[in-house]
């Protein structure tokens, strides 16, 4: 989990660089979020995105289904 907050870490110093990160960023660390269980960060970081003017592509969208499915097949509950 350390190198992931690392790489989180890393999105936040490119925001006050002035640097906007993509779609690429957001679902890349939206991915690792999920895998580790942790829907609230990934939930954040696309509630995140979409307020910060960069439309979901394809591939977040599949992100976000696929840790939805994989959720249902582990017996999580899914708010």
């Amino acid at each position: 989990m350390g190198t992931l907050n690392a790489a989180y870490s890393v999105m936040v110093d490119m925001e006050k660089a002035g640097i906007r990160p993509d779609c690429v960023t957001y679902t890349t660390l939206m991915s690792a979020f999920y895998k580790l269980g942790q829907r609230e960060i990934g939930d954040g970081l696309w509630n995140l995105m979409v307020l910060r003017g960069c439309s979901p592509n394809l591939a977040s969208y599949n992100v976000r289904i696929q840790f939805l499915i994989n959720s249902r097949r582990l017996g999580r509950p899914i708010p």
